[in-house]
């Protein structure tokens, strides 16, 4: 069986990961939005504000590492990668 990808943030969450794509400038918001969503509903809790306001080299090693290494099936992160701002 099998089961399916979970996407479900808070309002605040959503508004915080919008503000996160805009940062990055990635034309991609969609996908961005769908990356950063799955890593939270689906095991990996991330310090959204702390993130936004992160220097650039930290919060673009999570922006880019979460979309490198996100299972788009499960919604968990693979090859041990573990973003600076999990919660």
């Amino acid at each position: 069986m099998k089961t399916q990808i979970n996407f479900h943030t808070t309002r605040e969450e959503a508004l915080l990961i919008s503000k996160i794509i805009t940062r990055a400038g990635d034309s991609d918001r969609m996908s961005a939005h769908m990356d950063i969503s799955a890593c939270i509903a689906n095991g990996c809790p991330l310090k959204l504000q702390e993130w936004l306001d992160a220097p650039d080299f930290d919060f673009f090693h999570d922006f880019y590492g979460i979309k490198r290494h996100i299972d788009r099936t499960t919604g968990t992160l693979r090859d041990c990668f573990l973003p600076r701002f999990a919660a």
